[in-house]
């Protein structure tokens, strides 16, 4: 894996929030690529399909010089982690050339676990930024949820469509259909399709936050942003093509 940069760093987070990591990373991918500088702690990763992507930044408190610092991180050691931690505990992640450190404080009294680190190199996805998407619009993260839970009793896809009555989320199978309207208004028409494993995953991995904003086209991926005090996450999403 590698490490890179001056190594007096240490990224400190309590319960809540490496969950929150765990669930926002883990969705598409096993391994993260992480970046430290003067903007923040960012997470960039792309599945191995390329079908879906992922920028996560942390606002979690770190500690040591001002430094630029590229790492990665299985995110297997991370759940792992989560597992030992009960509510109420933090943890310190620190690098260094041969293995990420993390030390967990219960009660005052430390947990340290450690991973090797590895040969290879995780690559650093290009972020695709979209301003084409023209139609704009937000949900509430549960009604999300509960809308692509009834479209997985229908379909292996589902089809997001913006017009003048509002924007709806829908599934199509040989003989049932759902539809969810995600939110009123009168939007510019746009029109696609994804694959429903990978939609529903990034989905349910936003649960802590409460609210989603999505950009949408015809037949190009969608944006889902969303963001905390703690937390900004943007996912994006190839579309599935369709065939008659």
């Amino acid at each position: 894996m590698g490490v890179s940069g001056k190594l007096f760093m240490k990224i400190e987070m309590d319960r809540r929030t490496l969950k929150r990591v765990v669930d926002l990373v883990s969705c598409i991918v096993d391994e993260v690529r992480i970046e430290v500088n003067g903007d923040g702690i960012k997470m960039k990763y792309v599945d191995p399909a390329h079908v879906a992507m992922g920028l996560l930044t942390l606002k979690a408190s770190r500690k040591g010089e001002e430094i630029e610092v590229t790492t990665g991180i299985d995110m297997n050691f991370l759940a792992d982690v989560l597992r030992v931690m009960d509510d109420g505990d933090s943890v310190t992640l620190s690098p260094d050339d041969l293995t990420w450190t993390a030390a967990v404080d219960s009660g005052g009294l430390p947990l340290i676990m450690t991973l090797k680190t590895w040969d290879h190199d995780i690559s650093k996805p290009s972020i695709i930024h979209l301003d084409s998407l023209e139609c704009v619009f937000s949900v509430k993260i549960p009604h999300l949820i509960r809308a692509v839970r009834s479209a997985a009793e229908v379909s292996d896809h589902v089809i997001i469509e913006a017009g003048e009555g509002g924007v709806w989320l829908r599934a199509e199978g040989d003989v049932r259909r759902s539809e969810v309207l995600l939110t009123r208004g009168t939007f510019p028409q746009a029109r696609s399709a994804f694959p429903l494993d990978y939609f529903s995953s990034i989905v349910n991995s936003l649960e802590s936050f409460d609210t989603v904003g999505a950009r949408l086209g015809t037949d190009y991926p969608v944006s889902l942003e969303a963001e905390d005090e703690e937390l900004k996450i943007s996912f994006l999403l190839a579309p599935r093509i369709e065939t008659d």
